[in-house]
């Protein structure tokens, strides 16, 4: 692909633009993922050690496999939002590469190229949200179920 000074320096700019919004984007995604899991763990956390302490005898409880089914999903969530912040990383660093291929070098082949990490990425996501729900589900069920 043959370009003038003026469109490679215009797939520059293009390049320096789009590179530094997914810079920016990469940022939030880590403070947003930082202050979500810090709250999130924080808040079923209290809320399974409150109704343990404070509501439900442990030993005269009944079904406490919800309470141990709860904190499971809440362990498996926790690792999974983990594993979803460092492929979305993954997916961005992907997406620098292929915009350099296009605006940089020219290779039109990267202008749409599937970028697994981030159909991974949002895959986890789902199914994070989905596992907490269930977590927390489990716990509050166990609650109302002992008290």
């Amino acid at each position: 692909m043959d370009r003038t000074k003026e469109e490679v320096a215009k797939d520059k700019e293009i390049y320096e633009n789009l590179r530094n919004e997914l810079l920016r984007r990469d940022l939030s995604n880590t403070e947003n993922y930082d202050k979500s899991i810090l709250t999130l763990s924080s808040a079923a956390l209290g809320v399974s050690i409150a109704s343990i302490n404070s509501i439900i005898p442990l030993d005269t409880s009944r079904e406490i496999w919800l309470l141990k089914l709860g904190w499971a999903l809440l362990l498996t969530s926790t690792i999974s939002s983990l594993a979803a912040y460092l492929i979305s990383n993954k997916g961005i660093s992907k997406q620098i590469g292929y915009a350099e291929k296009y605006y940089l070098d020219g290779d039109e082949e990267y202008f749409d190229k599937p970028n697994v990490y981030i159909k991974i990425n949002h895959a986890l996501n789902i199914s994070t949200g989905l596992i907490f729900i269930t977590g927390m589900i489990s716990i509050v069920y166990f609650i109302i179920y002992n008290t």
